[in-house]
């Protein structure tokens, strides 16, 4: 569920930059715990996102929206763009 919304949410950052386009497909997506999630909501963030002509690499990072443990995991992922 963690990685699905890792996933998700890169994909609504790079569709808002570079508009919906069929066949945009993840190429890769890493992950890494740093810590076990304790709480009940997760936030994820997409705070870098390098767009280029082929391929778009994201970071994203996962934290509980309660307490003080912040980041609880951290990903990153690239994607391929279709030809025009």
């Amino acid at each position: 569920m963690l990685l699905a919304l890792a996933n998700v949410t890169v994909d609504f950052a790079i569709l808002g930059e570079v508009g919906l386009q069929a066949m945009t497909v993840t190429h890769e997506l890493e992950r890494n715990f740093l810590r076990p999630a304790t709480g009940k909501d997760v936030l994820a963030k997409v705070p870098a996102l390098n767009v280029g002509w082929r391929l778009t690499c994201g970071e994203i990072h996962l934290q509980m929206t309660s307490g003080t443990d912040g980041l609880f995991a951290h990903a990153t992922s690239s994607y391929t763009l279709p030809e025009e």
